[in-house]
């Protein structure tokens, strides 16, 4: 599915990032090898004071692929959004209330055979509802469920971004490209995406995550980080630029990872802010929201619960 054009340029994902979140500074002075940590995910790497803490972990089902977090009924509560592989070759889409206790599922429905990818935010203009876009199609609330628009067969959501006045912009790839786009739930004929407007400023984003091959993420940041296919940027401190969220792979363990804070990022090396002691295993995506209402955006990551494999583990990172 082609979005509906404005004639609005696509971008490469270094240009789609260095738009969104400022520049990637050419000249970059190589993180620390080997600095302290502590204890548990959110642990301090090298600064007087940990920017990051762990607010609490969870688990989740061994199928789930990709994580959201939304307000999908537009009364000021988001809801996590998961995309689980289904038996059938498929993914299923499920959305979670937390009761106080405990995650709950809310509804869930089967979300046809494509890659598991997902894009969660209110994209479309004149609702306070958010929508969900896989590849099938975008999910939006009507009356008491949800209502489906198909999509045409070709869809890519690879991101989402969060603007400075609240609303939110899907990223879809075209080709090698990246195009910013908002959603018409009136349209007519499936053109519901919508490419942003020719000559339009970028978006002014707060924060985001962009889904990329290895093989584009090694143009724009460090080898270790390029493998995990992930790339966000967060403005913790609106006075600062807003810095990049990595995902590092440490050599000595394949099947680990460890989220970075890092500005002067380049294929080089970067200057960390802040990392995490190394999760369990391997960390399969990004998200930014409070699905538990406390009152604060954190960083959601979802990790394998273990070295093995096995299980999902929910993480939720919070600014100290």
């Amino acid at each position: 599915m082609h979005p509906r054009a404005h004639g609005a340029p696509a971008l490469s994902l270094v240009a789609c990032s260095v738009a969104l979140a400022g520049p990637l500074a050419p000249n970059v002075t190589p993180a620390r090898p080997g600095a302290a940590t502590t204890a548990g995910p959110a642990a301090r790497a090298g600064a007087a004071t940990a920017l990051l803490r762990t607010a609490w972990q969870t688990p989740l089902d061994a199928t789930v692929a990709r994580i959201a977090c939304a307000d999908l009924l537009g009364e000021g509560k988001e809801r996590l959004v998961t995309l689980a592989a289904a038996g059938n070759g498929g993914g299923s889409l499920s959305v979670l209330r937390w009761s106080g206790k405990a995650f709950v599922v809310e509804w869930t429905a089967p979300d046809g055979s494509g890659p598991l990818l997902m894009a969660a935010g209110r994209f479309a203009g004149g609702t306070a509802s958010a929508q969900i876009v896989t590849p099938s199609g975008c999910w939006h609330r009507s009356g008491d469920g949800y209502a489906f628009l198909p999509a045409v067969k070709g869809l890519v959501p690879v991101g989402t971004l969060r603007l400075r006045d609240g609303s939110d912009r899907c990223v879809v790839r075209e080709g090698s490209e990246y195009v910013v786009c908002s959603i018409d739930l009136a349209a007519q004929g499936g053109e519901w995406l919508v490419r942003e407007a020719a000559g339009a400023e970028p978006p002014a984003a707060l924060l985001g995550v962009l889904h990329a091959t290895p093989g584009e993420l090694a143009a724009a940041v460090p080898a270790d980080c390029a493998a995990s296919g992930l790339l966000g940027f967060w403005e913790i401190d609106p006075t600062a630029p807003a810095p990049r969220v990595l995902v590092r792979r440490p050599a000595r363990g394949a099947g680990s990872g460890q989220i970075v804070l890092a500005r002067g990022v380049s294929p080089r090396g970067c200057s960390d802010l802040w990392r995490s002691a190394e999760f369990a295993g391997t960390v399969g995506d990004l998200a930014f929201g409070d699905p538990r209402g406390e009152g604060r955006t954190g960083l959601l990551v979802l990790s394998a619960g273990n070295a093995g494999g096995t299980g999902r583990l929910l993480s939720r990172l919070a600014v100290n």
